[in-house]
């Protein structure tokens, strides 16, 4: 059985202020390196060259930058040292049940880099990764059981790469997977007569390849977390594939990343419950001809599960 990032992670010894000794090798020519502080906390070394511009370092509320950070490395094989320089992004030690999903982003982001990295290509890294962290301070931009329902259509496809690659960019794109093929936009609920909300726009789009999912969630004690199906899925994916994914992940959780790990569903059951309906079917108010030049954005809700059983298509059609 593979061993993921995060077993790997929490089987690592403690590294002091300074050094590095047990360590996570990332990236093109596994220079980048993922330990464990004296706290648990999650360290991601950026291999560099010594910066020619000084740059001062950088706090936000769960995690801090610094460059210039020179760490003594012991390589494994030999046993050796030697004195090297990184750019070191640290994991503040109280946001533990952060610390998971910054194992798998901040592994998955190094995984696509070279290295050593120069000046301008540090900073490129360190600006895509502060956009993240700072939506973890912000309201969440969709619901965790929404993100739920398309991870799990991820994991139920026969291609995870390819519905990876077709994921929105935007939480609130009107789709949530788009290729040239078809669209699909999932709805997720905990009722069992499918009750979801739609805009007009998915619905009457005038196109027969645009999609509805709908997913019945089934709260569980032993089902799976958004972190959890994440990590599931990671390992089919591409290295941009798996930062993709974290980045979505998290982008769509934002602040709600610290309370999601016991909101848990049974995975067999939802899938299970998948059942996918041409958009067309979809019950659906009329705007009239006049208005729709005013009208500018339609939203309601529909109970679908007679439609669901008059015309799902087999998911195996799609993805």
């Amino acid at each position: 059985m593979q061993v993921s990032v995060w077993q790997q992670f929490q089987a690592l010894k403690k590294s002091n202020e300074g050094e590095a000794s047990g360590t996570i090798r990332c990236g093109v020519g596994r220079r980048h390196l993922l330990l464990k502080g004296e706290r648990d906390e999650p360290i991601l070394l950026l291999a560099t060259a010594r910066r020619r511009s000084p740059r001062a370092p950088i706090k936000l509320k769960h995690v801090s930058i610094q460059f210039d950070s020179r760490y003594e490395v012991t390589a494994t094989e030999t046993g050796q040292s030697s004195s090297e320089w990184f750019c070191k992004i640290g994991c503040d030690a109280s946001s533990a049940s952060l610390h998971g999903y910054f194992v798998e982003l901040l592994a998955a982001t190094a995984n696509a880099l070279p290295g050593p990295l120069d000046d301008s290509a540090v900073d490129e890294a360190i600006e895509a990764l502060m956009e993240l962290f700072r939506k973890m301070e912000v309201p969440s931009r969709a619901s965790m059981t929404g993100l739920w329902g398309e991870l799990l259509l991820i994991n139920a496809s026969s291609s995870p790469q390819t519905m990876v690659d077709a994921w929105h960019v935007v939480p609130t794109d009107d789709f949530d997977f788009s290729t040239d093929a078809f669209r699909i936009d999932v709805k997720s609920t905990a009722s069992t007569n499918r009750e979801h909300e739609f805009s007009l726009r998915q619905v009457r789009s005038g196109r027969p390849d645009d999609f509805i999912a709908s997913v019945v969630l089934r709260s569980s004690a032993d089902g799976l977390s958004v972190l959890d199906l994440a990590r599931r899925i990671a390992p089919q994916l591409t290295g941009a594939g798996q930062a993709k994914l974290w980045q979505l992940v998290i982008d769509t959780l934002g602040d709600d990343a610290e309370s999601t790990e016991w909101q848990t569903f049974d995975v067999a059951a939802a899938t299970a419950s998948i059942m996918l309906v041409p958009a067309i079917h979809i019950p659906a108010p009329s705007i009239a001809p006049g208005d729709a030049q005013v009208v500018s954005e339609v939203r309601f809700r529909a109970r679908i599960a007679a439609v669901c059983s008059q015309h799902a298509v087999p998911v195996s059609n799609i993805f």
